[in-house]
């Protein structure tokens, strides 16, 4: 029997990285096991409730414009300019957004929806948009519905515990104060009146479930 060669040692040694290439190309990649998703929160009674005062004002707000811009275009305003009743038909889509917003919020945590304007002084301030005869006379209504709409969500929110009901308060309580400064600027009011003494925002007259028609139960489905 002959000994191996030089040349039979090295072709030996090739052979043998080859193989141990193409098992390793073969072998299977290891994977890592995959993260287990974290539960989605559920929405409590609060986050619900505030939700369904959030839905309520909007549509208050929307029937507000509604009335406003009504009267407005039927002449019972005297003189409006355009720009002003644009400002008002502009302000009214806002509302609506965000009553979609809220609806929206609702359907997704298996909420029954917020129909029409359940709202113990729903009545009382439409009515008192009706009474107005100018625009003037129009801007404190609506500065006013405006301020307690910013405050009604910075006070809720403090209640709350689901992100997208936080977020959703939170993303619309500047727009509401927004509008407050603007009606004022538009009808020639002084400007709104600061906050007490050592209170960023001014709370007052802020709503709460108490001030619904009917209260959203307090469990959730």
């Amino acid at each position: 029997m002959s000994r191996p060669t030089r040349r039979h040692v090295l072709l030996g040694s090739a052979a043998a990285v080859m193989l141990s290439g193409c098992r390793s190309k073969s072998a299977p990649p290891k994977t890592s096991p995959s993260p287990t998703p974290s539960p989605t929160p559920s929405a409590s009674a609060p986050d619900v409730q505030a939700a369904v005062l959030g839905a309520a004002m909007e549509n208050l707000l929307v029937a507000l414009y509604d009335t406003a811009i009504s009267a407005a275009t039927d002449g019972k305003l005297g003189v409006v300019p355009a720009a002003a009743v644009g400002y008002l038909t502009t302000t009214r889509a806002h509302h609506a957004d965000h009553a979609q917003a809220w609806a929206a919020l609702l359907d997704q945590n298996h909420a029954p929806a917020v129909d029409g304007t359940p709202l113990v002084n729903a009545d009382a301030l439409i009515a008192s948009v009706g009474r107005v005869k100018s625009f003037a006379e129009l801007g404190p209504v609506a500065a006013e519905a405006e301020r307690v709409a910013t405050a009604t969500y910075l006070t809720s929110i403090t209640a709350v515990a689901l992100e997208s009901v936080v977020t959703t308060g939170v993303s619309i309580a500047p727009v509401e104060a927004a509008h407050a400064s603007a009606i004022a600027l538009l009808t020639g009011q002084a400007p709104l009146t600061r906050p007490p003494a050592g209170q960023l925002f001014d709370l007052r007259g802020a709503l709460t479930v108490a001030d619904l028609v009917a209260a959203p139960p307090s469990t959730v489905p």
